[in-house]
């Protein structure tokens, strides 16, 4: 054997060698591009969808332990005890009155004009109470009158409210006429 063909049998080996080495390759670039198309796209589009989940799950929990403190200071609430409401005596009429008038002009409401009916006595009756309509004619805006109304409602005497028309007014929409009745009880 001569050196000439031990070389080009030595250099068609590398040859094939470096064919059989750029097929092995092309067949890896294959596989990986077939894996990525197949697999790992699929993979990551289920990563994806996972924390998009995931990020809902902690946005449902925040909301949920928001709403869990709601409901347990509402529940603390219902447990704390209501203020009781007391029945007024006769002689607590017109300091009542006043302090009707002073809740409204505090909420900017002009009063204008406040009456008192007392329903009759009946001396065979065992009653120790006896009710007193109290009737007021009021000018203000709605806003303030629900304000006025929440106030009343906190008051430490009884008042139930009995009847209420609220009319606006032509010439400035914002303002009403409101004309509103409460019903109390006197000690006799």
């Amino acid at each position: 054997m001569t050196y000439k063909d031990i070389t080009e049998k030595y250099f068609n080996r590398i040859n094939s060698d470096m064919q059989k080495l750029a097929l092995i390759g092309i067949i890896c670039l294959v596989i990986l591009v077939v894996d990525y198309q197949f697999l790992l796209s699929a993979q990551f589009r289920s990563i994806a969808d996972a924390k998009n989940k995931i990020s809902q799950a902690k946005s449902d929990i925040v909301k949920l332990e928001a709403d869990i403190r709601l409901m347990q200071e509402f529940k603390k609430k219902a447990q704390t005890p209501q203020k009781t409401q007391r029945l007024i005596t006769e002689e607590d009429v017109p300091a009542v009155l006043k302090d009707i008038s002073d809740v409204a002009n505090k909420y900017q409401l002009r009063v204008m004009q406040i009456r008192t009916s007392r329903e009759a006595y009946n001396p065979k009756s065992k009653s120790t109470i006896l009710g007193v309509m109290i009737s007021l004619d009021i000018f203000g805006s709605y806003y303030n009158f629900m304000r006025f109304l929440s106030d009343m409602e906190s008051k430490d005497i009884f008042l139930r409210l009995n009847d209420i028309s609220i009319q606006s007014v032509e010439a400035t929409p914002l303002i009403q006429n409101i004309k509103l009745s409460f019903k109390t009880y006197i000690k006799i």
